[in-house]
């Protein structure tokens, strides 16, 4: 059954212009599974993450839940940048991660996540912190 799946993903790979190095599934003009678009252009994008010093320590200070509640939600805001993230105003590209009642706080530099700060939404903005 896998291998009549796989050579129909073919055809429609060959028919639609798209790669087929993996098994793909056409649906509204689009793959589903590989996230590939016409030409082979890859949709999902990888960003390279760094936490600084100081946010370590502020991870360390969390309960283990909290800690790998942090971590999965910075796994997936790396995979894709998804998560409930908005632009700081006033600030050029700096954004917090809103996970509850924390926030992580960090800069994006292309493809590059660097997280500066792990706190508690009351204190996230203070400027002396």
């Amino acid at each position: 059954m896998l291998a009549t799946q796989l050579q129909r993903s073919k055809r429609v790979a060959a028919s639609n212009n798209f790669s087929s190095t993996s098994l793909l599934t056409k649906q509204g003009g689009r793959t589903v599974g590989s996230q590939l678009y016409p030409c082979g252009v890859d949709f999902l994008m990888r960003y390279h993450l760094e936490i600084t010093e100081e946010a370590r320590q502020q991870l360390r200070a969390l309960p283990k839940k909290q800690r790998r509640r942090v971590g999965r939600r910075l796994d997936t805001l790396q995979s894709n940048f998804s998560g409930d993230v908005k632009k700081l105003t006033a600030k050029t590209h700096e954004y917090p991660l809103r996970i509850g009642k924390l926030r992580v706080l960090f800069t994006l530099e292309k493809d590059l996540i660097s997280v500066y700060a792990v706190r508690h939404r009351k204190q996230a903005y203070e400027q002396g912190c």
